[in-house]
């Protein structure tokens, strides 16, 4: 009944299960942490408190977008789930979070939106795509084999390589950007000289 065998009111957390009074489990502690929370209801995902080794988190919101994640599990970059709650700069900031481990898709592995210049070569665009990549070394240098605008190295593109020796297939000793022989670079990316045949 409503008095105990101490006389006292019955509560929770006295370890007397009473369903009249609304708890659902009453285990006589006053942990928040295990089983059977300090309100006499079962832990779960979702009540606010950490069950301990089972959840990671319990922010007690459905907010799925923020560090703890509906499932009560710690959100990481690779979940799936973008991240909103951050700022560009913040740790654990999320521009895009695909759930992947591939970084030649639009979303790298650092949840951060592919681009020309990082250094992964994206296969998820058509060549007609502007964010068609035929190349990405991760540099700047347009004297490579890999152009700043992820666009390969070609003779007749305005930029000199300096990446390679005479001799070796590629090789420019000129590029004036042209198709013009009659100037001092031939369009082949050599330089003129007498007796190329060309005046």
């Amino acid at each position: 009944d409503e008095c105990s065998n101490n006389c006292a009111l019955q509560s929770c957390g006295d370890g007397e299960l009473q369903p009249e009074l609304g708890e659902v489990c009453d285990d006589g502690n006053e942990i928040d942490t295990d089983a059977c929370t300090n309100r006499c209801r079962p832990a779960g995902c979702g009540d606010g408190s950490i069950w301990e080794g089972t959840e990671e988190c319990d922010d007690g919101n459905r907010d799925n977008f923020d560090a703890c994640l509906n499932i009560c599990t710690i959100a990481r970059c690779g979940d799936g789930t973008t991240r909103t709650d951050l700022a560009l700069g913040e740790e654990g900031y999320e521009a895009c979070d695909d759930g992947n481990e591939e970084n030649d898709d639009g979303c790298t592995t650092a949840c951060l939106i592919a681009t020309c210049g990082d250094g992964f070569v994206r296969s998820d665009q058509m060549m007609e795509s502007s964010d068609y990549e035929a190349c990405d070394d991760g540099n700047e240098s347009n004297e490579d084999g890999c152009l700043s605008d992820c666009s390969l190295a070609r003779c007749g593109d305005g930029y000199v390589r300096n990446d390679l020796m005479p001799g070796e297939v590629g090789y420019e000793a000129c590029d004036d950007g042209n198709e013009t022989d009659t100037d001092s670079c031939l369009s082949t990316c050599e330089e003129a000289r007498c007796g190329d045949g060309v005046v």
